[in-house]
């Protein structure tokens, strides 16, 4: 029979990736900056929920979103996307789907060179291939964003007792 509740972990992990979001983000809102995006709930689910996975670790974290960013960038200079329509806002132009198709290509290559595998880098490359960050301010943001998560996520890791393992 299956059990039916949740455990003490589990509550905890619950708490904390929501107690992350929200502190990320209520620096955004008091520093009226954008640092709070969407590629932070999944970091902020793999900090907390799967602490020991490799792809939670804060160097695969921190790479990861970085290397995600890079490529983005790299990717929309090799199609000249700079002034092609945000995806969001408009519908998928070519250069912006070749964009997003290199983009993600160099995230998974650079993060297996890197041995920084983040998957949730790979929404932070479509943000910036598809338009939504597109400049070196945006970029920047995301640095922020994802700085003060993993900074959040070794506290937690530190004062609840949860640890990473390298190479696990």
């Amino acid at each position: 029979m299956r059990r039916i509740g949740l455990t003490r972990s589990e509550l905890w992990s619950s708490a904390w990736a929501a107690a992350m979001v929200l502190l990320v983000g209520a620096t955004a809102y008091f520093a009226g900056e954008p640092w709070l995006f969407p590629s932070l709930g999944p970091t902020a689910y793999l900090i907390a929920a799967s602490p020991n996975l490799a792809s939670a670790r804060p160097y695969n974290c921190l790479v990861g979103h970085l290397v995600g960013i890079a490529s983005g960038f790299a990717a929309v200079a090799v199609f000249n996307a700079w002034n092609s329509p945000i995806v969001p806002l408009h519908d998928v132009s070519l250069r912006r789907l070749g964009a997003a198709a290199l983009a993600i290509g160099l995230t998974v290559l650079l993060n297996h060179l890197f041995r920084s595998g983040h998957p949730p880098a790979a929404a932070t490359t479509l943000l910036v291939a598809l338009g939504t960050f597109h400049t070196a301010w945006g970029a920047g943001l995301i640095a922020i964003g994802v700085v003060l998560l993993v900074l959040l996520g070794e506290l937690g890791r530190r004062l609840f007792g949860r640890t990473t393992k390298p190479g696990t």
